[in-house]
């Protein structure tokens, strides 16, 4: 999941945009790409019940609710 992709989720569940700036902090040393892994949990039976997209707006929806925005 690109955090493009999260920022946009988010937006539009919100009815708002953002101004992006892009940051380069660290060094030549620093991984510029990580990926989560959940291969090993899957093997003990785990399976997500949600998307990240429907994780995302579920989460957008009891935000607005818990602040009343």
């Amino acid at each position: 999941v690109l955090i493009n992709d999260v920022i946009s989720i988010i937006e539009s569940n919100f009815d708002k945009s953002v101004d992006k700036h892009v940051i380069m902090v660290g060094n030549d040393c620093e991984a510029s790409v990580t990926e989560a892994n959940i291969y090993k949990i899957k093997e003990l039976g785990y399976s997500p019940k949600v998307s990240i997209r429907e994780g995302l707006e579920k989460f957008c929806d009891w935000y607005k609710e818990y602040y009343k925005v």
